[in-house]
């Protein structure tokens, strides 16, 4: 019988590892490929603890019921509370014989509550959005269906997202009271995506076309900046109360959108230079002495994920720690939120492997940075493996003298020997 593996070489040069992990937390839900999306968020709550927020499936169900999951945890990783919700569901949409209620996102009020987004396919309805109220012990407080809100978030106390009308020609800003229902809305100038990052300052980011924007609450445009193509999944604000984005690049701009520093695709992302790999872009976050975070999945040319990134960079743009992690330094093969507590970093993520979803604390200055080098990554040399599949014996060859480490790790994620090379 042939077996086929995955070979991920990983050079430290002499590098030493630190402890990686303060403490790791199984979430009581699996992943699988089958039903993929199962992370939809994650948060720190404001009594110091952690909210994940998951899609999962019902298998009491005769049918396909995938739910609406919350699942609390204490500062030290404790689970507190796991509960799920149906909003009704008992039997099948008629078109696709599933019912699905697919949260979106989730911020906890001033009061404590949770106010969540997401999508309902039920009965005879197909995508019908709704927003969910909770107290902070997850118990019902509130349901019902609503317009489409988008990228829901608090500012001030005051309750934003961003809403599209029936053709997508035109966004409007709306704000929300602590129950779900609609305040006010105003029309964004010129602006029909579903972009929005409200300042504290109360002015409104936006990004339309080939343009990021600055409005105000009147909906009127400030001023405007032109984007040079770059499409950012992520935005958040900075302490110049503007704001900074991530994606192909990193790029932080001040209040008037002036450009204050870019890092661009191959310096975030070195090793794609010279390996078949590519990022995955899952999440930014500004940490409390305003550096950033970026992290996200590492995918192979058959785009299946094969480790994560974990990048650190400060206010300025200059580089503090990070890498690329393979599964036996941090067991992820994608990773969904990332979160700064006062002594540590609070991951969460999955393996579709394992089949684990699991939330990993991690110190301060990251995981696994080594104490000689700058950088943890994926870095190859010129070299030569055979056969491929491999029965029982594997032969790599290089083309020049090389010091490292190779790990053999199978198609399963699992390491299967390490073996240290001097020659």
């Amino acid at each position: 019988m042939k077996i086929r593996y995955l070979l991920t070489l990983l050079f430290l040069s002499t590098a030493t590892f630190l402890s990686a992990q303060i403490w790791t937390t199984e979430v009581p839900y699996k992943t699988t490929s089958e039903v993929d999306g199962v992370i939809r968020d994650f948060i720190k709550t404001n009594d110091d603890g952690f909210l994940v927020l998951l899609r999962t499936q019902d298998s009491t169900a005769t049918f396909i019921k995938l739910q609406h999951t919350m699942v609390k945890y204490n500062s030290s990783g404790e689970l507190e509370w796991d509960k799920s919700y149906d909003f009704g569901i008992n039997v099948p949409n008629p078109f696709f014989n599933s019912g699905i209620a697919s949260p979106n996102n989730i911020i906890q009020l001033a009061d404590d509550n949770y106010l969540i987004n997401g999508i309902l396919v039920r009965d005879t309805t197909i995508n019908t959005p709704y927003l969910f109220i909770t107290n902070s012990l997850g118990d019902s407080l509130s349901f019902q269906t609503t317009e489409t809100y988008y990228d829901i978030q608090q500012v001030n106390d005051r309750i934003w997202g961003i809403r599209r009308d029936g053709d997508l020609q035109q966004s409007f800003l709306s704000e929300l009271d602590e129950m779900g229902n609609l305040v006010n809305e105003t029309s964004l100038e010129n602006a029909n995506s579903r972009n929005l990052l409200v300042g504290p300052d109360e002015n409104v980011f936006n990004r339309t076309g080939l343009l990021f924007r600055k409005y105000n609450l009147n909906g009127e445009i400030i001023v405007e900046q032109d984007t040079d193509f770059f499409s950012p999944e992520f935005f958040i604000t900075n302490e110049l109360a503007g704001m900074t984005v991530f994606g192909e690049q990193l790029i932080k701009f001040d209040n008037d959108l002036n450009i204050i520093w870019e890092l661009e695709y191959e310096e975030l992302f070195p090793w794609t230079a010279s390996l078949f790999f590519s990022p995955a872009y899952e999440g930014l976050i500004r940490t409390q002495s305003n550096d950033y975070i970026i992290f996200g999945s590492v995918l192979d040319d058959n785009n299946n994920s094969i480790g994560v990134y974990l990048y650190k960079y400060s206010k300025d743009g200059d580089f503090i720690w990070g890498g690329v992690y393979p599964f036996d330094i941090l067991p992820y093969n994608y990773i969904k939120g990332l979160v700064e507590v006062k002594d540590g970093i609070v991951t969460l993520g999955g393996n579709r492997y394992t089949n684990k979803i699991e939330l990993i604390k991690l110190y301060p200055n990251g995981l696994g940075v080594p104490t000689s080098t700058t950088e943890v990554a994926f870095t190859t040399t010129d070299f030569r493996i055979f056969p491929n599949p491999v029965s029982s014996q594997l032969t790599i060859e290089f083309s020049d003298a090389t010091t490292g480490q190779v790990q053999l790790i199978n198609a399963q994620g699992q390491r299967m020997t390490t073996e240290n090379i001097f020659f």
